[in-house]
């Protein structure tokens, strides 16, 4: 283990210490605490005997893989990754376990560093690293999973876009034909005719009407979508009412189709089981959340280096309550 330990900073303190006379008294134990070179030997084979839990293995695995690839990271050796299992087993055993956890894999915050200059890098490393947990890969293709079928519930039980009624074709334009009236009172009155090009069917777009199969707008007519979909159209240069022209739909964009009964039987299905899925990461991760706020802690760890990976556990269960409750949208949808 590495602790960078920095020289005094208090002037008095510092011209104490140079002015103390060096100790030369050995450390004085009391003989309860000594250990037997026996005792030692016994210790030695039942920390060896300790495992190193799956999560432990991950995260170390996480490590190795992240100080090969980012830059000006220290060389960790085999032989120091082999020290260090042996301490997080060290720990384990210390603290009454018989098998590593996060409360002891944190150490390796201490065992990695080499310089000064790589410390700080090399344990926000180690602290990534315990983020990563079983089941992220699992809970990637679900996520995968899920998105191809919302995807697929979209395109294939709802329509994707609006299909009017009675368009015609202007040159090779698809458009809408408009048959009104200017009214400027209720006997005076001027004919509202021509067509509006789907492409301008966008809220809040100003544009002219066409006044025939030639595509030639009309400079006198003024058109504009609102927000409810209905036209809005206005002779620019006479006092007249405006004309409201409102589109009719075949179907509309997002209109459910019909005769797809079958296959969305087979979508909400395929959307339960990934709902159950992430149900069993949840119960997972929730119980082990439990298992560790009665586990975590020791002789080596501090009490905010716990609350980091208890908050981890409750990030996580909030992203699967999300994910959960996202998979019953589909659901629904279905």
């Amino acid at each position: 283990m590495r602790l960078l330990v920095p020289p005094v900073q208090d002037e008095n303190n510092f011209n104490a210490l140079i002015s103390s006379c060096p100790s030369a008294d050995s450390a004085r134990i009391d003989g309860n605490l000594l250990l037997t070179y026996d005792e030692i030997q016994r210790w030695r084979k039942e920390i060896y005997d300790v495992k190193l839990s799956d999560e432990t293995m991950l995260t170390i695995k996480n490590i190795r893989k992240a100080l090969s690839e980012q830059e000006n990271m220290p060389y960790v050796s085999d032989r120091r990754w082999q020290r260090a299992a042996m301490l997080l087993k060290a720990s384990a055993f210390c603290n009454g376990r018989a098998q590593t956890n996060h409360s002891d894999t944190i150490l390796l915050k201490y065992c990695l560093w080499t310089t000064p200059e790589n410390k700080e890098a090399t344990q926000n490393v180690v602290r990534q690293a315990m983020q990563s947990r079983l089941f992220d890969d699992e809970i990637a293709l679900l996520d995968i999973q899920r998105d191809e079928a919302e995807k697929q519930i979209k395109q294939e039980l709802f329509y994707q876009e609006h299909l009017y009624k009675n368009t015609v074709d202007l040159n090779g334009n698809e458009a809408l034909e408009v048959d009104g009236r200017f009214y400027r009172d209720r006997n005076a009155y001027i004919n509202c005719r021509g067509y509006i090009l789907l492409r301008d069917l966008k809220p809040g777009k100003k544009f002219n009407l066409i006044m025939d199969y030639n595509n030639i707008p009309d400079r006198n007519v003024e058109c504009q979508f609102n927000s409810n979909g209905d036209c809005v159209i206005k002779h620019i240069f006479n006092d007249f009412e405006d004309y409201v022209f409102t589109p009719k739909f075949i179907h509309k964009k997002g209109d459910r189709k019909t005769d797809v009964d079958e296959l969305a039987v087979n979508l909400s299905n395929k959307v339960r089981k990934i709902r159950l899925n992430l149900n069993a990461i949840l119960e997972t991760n929730n119980t082990k959340l439990s298992e560790y706020k009665k586990e975590l802690g020791g002789h080596f760890v501090s009490k905010s280096e716990i609350e980091e990976i208890i908050k981890d556990f409750l990030k996580r269960s909030r992203s699967l309550k999300l994910k959960i409750a996202d998979c019953e949208r589909l659901e629904a949808l279905c």
